[in-house]
């Protein structure tokens, strides 16, 4: 909760916004939102497949409000644009417990990185 929270990080730009994201977190959760939100998805799970970090993406699929995004990323695996590997660099839950359970076990061995990427 916004109580145990110890320290607010205020930024005047998206890209310093992401930049601090970037630094700062030792995970990210993805929740329902908008363009922000999800340009902020695709370039952390596009840093991640280039190897700039390798921490958890979490994706909490609300009500099914990320249904959608599940189909784009199969039909982009289906034209490979992208490897089916690269589904491994994040996970989707509908489990609030489940997607926490996950972020506290996160092993950053368990994903290979050299396979994400269309050859």
């Amino acid at each position: 909760s916004f109580n145990e929270c110890t320290e607010y990080i205020y930024t005047d730009t998206m890209r310093e916004r992401k930049r601090n994201m970037e630094e700062h977190c030792d995970a990210f959760i993805v929740t329902p939102g908008g363009i922000g939100t999800l340009d902020e998805f695709f370039e952390i799970l596009t840093l991640k497949q280039l190897g700039r970090h390798n921490k958890a993406i979490a994706i909490y699929n609300i009500n099914g409000f990320f249904d959608e995004l599940e189909n784009m990323m199969a039909k982009s695996i289906e034209e490979e644009f992208i490897t089916k590997d690269c589904t491994e660099l994040y996970k989707v839950f509908t489990n609030v417990d489940e997607m926490l359970e996950y972020i506290n076990n996160y092993d950053q061995k368990d994903i290979d990185l050299s396979k994400v990427k269309i050859r």
